[in-house]
């Protein structure tokens, strides 16, 4: 399905999936430079280093319950000019309710929950898209680097959010359709930004 937004983009309509499929078929991925990944990497290892520990875990002995909750911060996305990272921060205890053999069902959404934030690689100043624990995926960065398109989880199916890295604020974007978001959907923008390709699930899951 391609999605498409209206200028300045509020909803989205549906044009047929065989021509939405042709017309994005061809979207290159973007090329992001050695020194803006570079930066980006530093970024966020300054901030998995700089993030304190609780006082309690510094006054015990380390145990298996502290190593559950140590931060795990991740690269999700990078704009093509390095000026903006979307990083992931998740502990192994967030993949403790996980069905491993499942992976691969299209009609298994993966409890694993995760925090994110933008962070601004040229000031350092972090923005928390998700403070609090949700499970999210497939995240892009649209060309100019202005806007992250990600699935969230709510009422147990995918939606799609997008968030306004100049507002700094995040909303989810009704589809024009019924079905839902498919749990193996990719997520790629329009070239000009007009809009995201995503998959639908055959039928409704439930």
């Amino acid at each position: 399905m391609y999605a498409a937004f209206p200028q300045p983009p509020a909803t989205l309509v549906a044009p047929s999936p065989a021509r939405a499929f042709r017309s994005v078929a061809a979207i290159p991925a973007a090329a992001i430079t050695a020194a803006a990944l570079t930066t980006a990497i530093a970024v966020v290892a300054a901030f998995a280093v700089l993030t304190p520990l609780p006082s309690h875990a510094q006054q015990r002995p380390f145990t298996p319950e502290i190593a559950l909750d140590v931060n795990l911060v991740g690269i999700a996305a990078v704009t093509s000019d390095g000026a903006r990272v979307a990083a992931t921060v998740r502990t192994r205890r967030d993949r403790t309710d996980v069905d491993h053999q499942r992976f691969g069902d299209p009609t298994y959404i993966s409890p694993v929950s995760t925090r994110l934030m933008v962070i601004d690689t040229r000031s350092g100043e972090r923005t928390w898209v998700h403070e609090e624990p949700t499970q999210l995926r497939g995240f892009a960065w649209s060309g100019d680097g202005e806007r992250l398109a990600y699935f969230a989880v709510e009422a147990g199916a995918y939606r799609l959010r997008v968030f306004n890295a100049r507002a700094g604020s995040a909303e989810t974007v009704a589809l024009g359709t019924d079905k839902e978001i498919a749990s193996s959907s990719p997520l790629v923008w329009a070239p000009d930004g007009s809009g995201v390709l995503l998959g639908l699930a055959a039928g409704r899951v439930g």
